[in-house]
């Protein structure tokens, strides 16, 4: 009774010794540090974008560093996107639809915006946004 009491205590120790080397080698993954979402500071500034056949109007937007920009982006034909990939904006716009949203501009340049669709852009689906 004595040997099989000696032999139990044995083997959990040798399971919590390997439960150890296992996890040993492992290295943590850090969790992603999440993007802070800019704090607006200035106006709503508001625009309405057409987009269809390879054109995007208005062709330029100015906003300042800091403002909202409120965008209602209108896809006359087809499905397309409205990008500024310097801003983190990357908006789907079904066929047919509007859609509203916003971002703040958070860094002064001037920033290419565009649909993302196929070959859109290179077709001539582009515009400009000035941060002042």
């Amino acid at each position: 009774m004595q040997n099989k009491f000696l032999v139990l205590i044995a083997l959990f120790a040798l399971a919590v010794v390997l439960s150890g080397c296992i996890n040993y080698g492992q290295q943590q993954t850090p969790s992603p540090t999440p993007t802070p979402t800019p704090t607006p500071t200035g106006e709503v500034k508001e625009f309405t974008i057409d987009e269809k056949a390879f054109a995007i109007t208005p062709a330029t937007i100015t906003v300042n560093e800091g403002d909202t920009v409120k965008l209602t982006v209108i896809s006359e034909d087809i499905q397309h996107t409205f990008t500024i990939d310097e801003l983190g904006v990357n908006e789907p716009i079904s066929a047919g639809a509007a859609k509203t949203f916003e971002f703040v501009a958070s860094q002064k340049g001037t920033f290419k915006y565009y649909c993302a669709v196929d070959a859109h852009r290179a077709q001539g689906m582009e515009g400009t946004i000035t941060v002042q």
